[in-house]
């Protein structure tokens, strides 16, 4: 019996796949998503003092995973499967900002029970009951990653080559590229408007504003600036 993992056979095959991916998008755009990680690491740190029994937190902490797992699936060719991994953040983090908002002294346990019924109605309007003020935009973001998640015009109308087989694709990186950082911009601003005092925190770390400045986090750095 062969001693190589099955990953070692795939890692071969997708190999070609990223090296063009590389090649095609430059450094700056091929390292966003670990970037993106690097970052999480230190908004995670400003976390320490908020609420153990805040479901916002404890989702905010998963991101690490979902961030690496996007990271794989764009540089190997999985645009469609990185967009919906995409989705699920957006719908966890708003999900998690309102059942904190609604349920401010409830523990964390009750919290996930209550998820039972918060999932039943429609996002759309889970999101205009949040008490924040980027509802027009979190409406649009999810309209938009609903058109890759179901089986519609927009999902199929790409080429059939990355649907088909993993290969590199330069309008759907773009896709992931851009979704992704506009995601992370407004978790970020969700994450500020959830406890004000990481506001000063953030102001302070300068290699975390600059990025923000970077990726075109305006949302985040209009709220900073205020």
């Amino acid at each position: 019996m062969s001693k190589e993992l099955v990953s070692d056979y795939l890692n071969k095959f997708f190999m070609n796949v990223e090296k063009k991916t590389k090649e095609k998008e430059g450094k700056d755009r091929y390292f966003l998503w670990t970037e993106w990680y690097n970052s999480w690491i230190d908004l995670s740190k400003w976390l320490n003092g908020l609420p153990k029994d805040s479901l916002l937190v404890n989702r905010f902490l998963e991101l690490n995973k979902n961030l690496l797992w996007i990271n794989n699936s764009v540089l190997l060719g999985a645009y469609h499967q990185a967009i919906r991994e995409l989705r699920f953040i957006l719908e966890f983090i708003v999900q998690s900002y309102y059942i904190d908002e609604e349920h401010i002294n409830t523990d964390i346990n009750c919290k996930i029970e209550i998820i039972k019924e918060v999932e039943k109605r429609r996002f759309s309007d889970l999101i205009s009951d949040i008490g924040l003020k980027n509802k027009g935009e979190l409406k649009g973001l999810y309209k938009k990653l609903c058109k890759f998640v179901h089986p519609s015009y927009r999902e199929i109308n790409t080429d059939a080559g990355s649907r088909i087989a993993f290969w590199y694709d330069k309008e759907l990186f773009d896709e992931c590229y851009t979704l992704t950082n506009k995601i992370m911009d407004n978790t970020i601003f969700i994450l500020i408007q959830f406890n004000k005092e990481i506001t000063e925190n953030i102001k302070k770390d300068n290699i975390l504003m600059e990025f923000l400045k970077k990726r075109n986090c305006n949302l985040s750095l209009q709220t900073l600036k205020t």
